[in-house]
């Protein structure tokens, strides 16, 4: 698997379609609506990390969509956040990749 543009911590990367080209901004790249982008699994805790752009049409500004839950309970997330530019998802990743690393050390420590 190819080298990720973010640290997931303790996670796992099992999806991965990133081909944002960093160096262009995000409006030049407005092809990508409704992209699954990348799947991060936690293990021992169950959590799953989803990032996703997602866009109405060439008229909106479209947005990522990053999401934390239990197994894949979409509709019942722990954490979501609807980041607009890559420096707020990478803001974003920060603290709900401490979060779920939180979480997950807490799930290897019960008996």
């Amino acid at each position: 698997m190819k080298q990720q543009p973010f640290n997931f911590g303790s996670g796992t990367v099992t999806h991965s379609s990133w081909d944002f080209d960093e160096s262009v901004p995000l409006n030049e790249q407005l092809w990508r609506y409704g992209q699954d982008l990348i799947m991060v699994e936690y293990g021992r805790s169950g959590l799953n990390l989803h990032i996703a752009w997602r866009q109405q049409g060439e008229g909106s500004k479209g947005e990522f969509l990053v999401i934390l839950a239990r197994g894949y309970e979409w509709d019942k997330p722990l954490i979501e956040r609807r980041p607009q530019s890559l420096e707020a998802l990478r803001a974003e990743l920060v603290e709900i990749v401490r979060k779920a690393d939180e979480i997950e050390w807490q799930s290897g420590t019960r008996s």
